[in-house]
């Protein structure tokens, strides 16, 4: 059946299937050690007999028998046939199904296949042996050496070395035999047209890339002595797809579905120098940003991973790329996050230099997906003006669209917030939201330096016509967008409003939305009669601009309504203000009621960014 697609297709597509979510959509799996089990869905039981493997990417019952890997599961729990069960899963991968479909693969191709993956492990035994040769390749043992590589790692790993000769590797392979046109398929013989083959790596240490069976598929040589480029990487070939490859993970799957975590780190030494410091679940990506392809095949292994960058502003870009290919991968139980490494390290030199336990110290202080999104938007232009506040909200905001889990993306949304919310505030000196801002506590001297009350806080709470304008906005997104009312009835019914007819068009809405088919704005207003009527124009007139832009995207308009609403809350839980007492009081009532009013001072600044954030958008 699998010769009905290209191998390296049915490879990628399993790479890119989680088969323990997949599963998990209709069988509850319980996870127990590194394995998932469950009651298995092709025959009745009790007690779980069906076990689910994310690192072997298959399932077995041990009740039935039934086993197979992701596809086969779809076709035995849904009756597909193999290439619809295929299909399905390359929709829901995102990969194109090759036009080559229903044709069976060559077997000429499958031999040659293992013929190339043969000649590469001959090329590294050519490598290891140069490395070892007493004389060849003393240098470049001195080299590793003083890297920091013992000869274990060096073994565990396979470096090698290529001397500086032109033709060395073609010529071992031609004594062998071997056809030209072969070895220039593994990518390490160059063909001319007008002159002899000659070897792509000339001159390097000499690093084995495996697949999941720990055969060399490519190799990636660091430069030895001067000369350019630093690491050149073997060329896309029938075996190796570098978007695909994940350097080292071989070596760090055990480790990785012990811990749960992946370390993604940039470059081979790195990744062999946390190996030989014991912190074995460390991979990397081979000279490109992370790809989506990479992060599927990580989150069979582990539920969490690790981006180890620089601190500088390459690492920032870095952090930026693979940024844009993480979003719409994000879902619940899956986690991202980003270590930064101090200015002046890299991985390798960190963990030499401060070694295990302090490596594993900016791991735990890893910043979270949000929080990296944040900064990497927040650095990426000035933040001095409303209006680049509202720009950069708005960058924010159609990153976060591609977020495809709807509730992910609200959460994110509001941990966003939260954490620009302390740095937009600190880039302005001017009082917020017409407050001036009071002085920082100091204990032991409130009598000496009062906190000055803001000088309109009492008029702003006893002003009616403000409290009302809030009220309204509430109130005028629903009716401007009835389709909201499905959303947020309940919400709307756990409400109070001060003003009486602002309350009445509360209680008249919640009995318009369980009594009646709204669907559109006429609909919504044919339900008042002629008195009701003058109000809610009035109402959603007064308002309408608040909500203009926000009317192309209904999730936008969502959340603002959303937001608008917490900030109510938020005013209305507040504890009445009041001035403080006059005469003397001891200091901890003036602590108290200093608490309280900053308390109100932020609930009014969120409240105002809630419902006039969007105009200024």
């Amino acid at each position: 059946m699998a010769g009905n697609f290209p191998q390296n297709f049915l490879d990628e597509l399993r790479n890119r299937t989680s088969i323990a979510e997949l599963i998990g959509r209709s069988v509850k799996l319980t996870r127990k050690g590194r394995e998932f089990s469950g009651l298995c869905p092709f025959h009745s039981e009790k007690t779980p007999s069906f076990t689910v493997s994310e690192e072997k990417q298959f399932y077995h019952c041990f009740g039935c028998g039934a086993h197979g890997d992701a596809i086969k599961f779809l076709m035995q729990s849904q009756n597909l046939s193999f290439v619809d069960a295929v299909t399905q899963l390359a929709e829901r991968a995102g990969l194109e199904v090759p036009k080559t479909q229903g044709r069976a693969e060559d077997p000429a191709e499958l031999e040659k296949r293992k013929r190339l993956l043969t000649l590469t492990a001959q090329a590294q035994m050519w490598f290891t042996q140069n490395l070892n040769h007493s004389q060849l390749g003393q240098g470049a043992r001195d080299y590793l050496a003083k890297r920091g590589l013992s000869p274990q790692t060096i073994a565990q790993f396979g470096i090698g070395f290529v001397p500086d000769d032109r033709d060395g590797l073609w010529r071992a392979m031609s004594k062998s035999g071997i056809d030209v046109n072969l070895a220039a398929e593994t990518g390490l013989v160059i063909k001319a047209e007008s002159r002899e083959p000659y070897d792509r790596f000339r001159s390097r240490i000499m690093f084995p890339i495996h697949n999941l069976k720990k055969e060399p598929i490519a190799f990636g040589g660091r430069i030895f002595g001067e000369g350019e480029p630093k690491y050149l990487n073997s060329p896309e070939t029938e075996l190796f797809h570098k978007g695909r490859t994940v350097y080292a993970l071989p070596f760090a799957t055990p480790a990785m579905g012990k811990t749960r975590t992946a370390i993604v780190v940039e470059g081979y030494m790195d990744t062999i120098a946390l190996h030989q410091a014991g912190i074995t679940n460390a991979v990397a990506t081979l000279g490109t940003a992370l790809t989506e392809s990479h992060v599927e095949l990580l989150w069979r292994y582990a539920d969490r991973i690790l981006l180890c960058f620089d601190g500088d502003a390459a690492g920032l870009r870095a952090a930026e790329r693979s940024i844009e290919r993480i979003l719409p991968l994000l879902r619940v139980g899956k986690e991202v996050r980003f270590v930064t490494i101090p200015a002046g390290f890299d991985p390798d030199t960190y963990v030499q230099a401060k070694g295990q336990k302090a490596f594993m110290d900016l791991c735990a202080a890893a910043a979270p997906f949000h929080e990296k999104l944040a900064q990497v938007e927040y650095h990426a232009k000035p933040v001095d003006s409303p209006e680049s506040e509202r720009d950069l909200y708005k960058r924010l905001a159609q990153k976060l669209s591609l977020v495809r889990d709807e509730n992910l993306r609200q959460d994110y949304r509001r941990y966003i917030y939260d954490q620009l919310k302390p740095l937009l505030a600190s880039n302005s000196s001017a009082p917020v939201s017409g407050f001036v801002k009071a002085k920082k506590i100091i204990k032991g001297a409130f009598a000496r330096n009062p906190i000055p009350v803001p000088h309109n806080i009492h008029q702003l709470r006893k002003n009616s016509d403000v409290e009302r304008r809030e009220s309204e906005a509430l109130l005028a997104a629903l009716l401007l967008y009835p389709k909201l009312l499905a959303v947020h009835c309940e919400d709307l019914g756990t409400l109070s409003f001060a003003d009486h007819d602002l309350e009445k068009l509360r209680m008249r809405l919640i009995d318009i939305s369980h009594h009646a088919d709204i669907g559109e704005w006429t609909d919504c207003f044919h339900q008042f009669d002629s008195a009701e009527r003058d109000q809610v124009e009035d109402i959603c007139e007064r308002s309408r601009h608040m909500f203009r832009w926000l009317q192309e995207d209904n999730q936008y308009l969502i959340e603002h309504w959303r937001q608008s609403l917490l900030a109510h809350r938020t005013k209305q839980d507040q504890a009445p203000m009041h001035a403080p007492p006059e005469g003397e009081f001891d200091e901890a009532s003036w602590e108290k009621y200093s608490r309280q009013l900053q308390q109100d001072l932020e609930a009014q600044q969120d409240l105002q960014n809630a419902l006039l954030g969007a105009g200024n958008k």
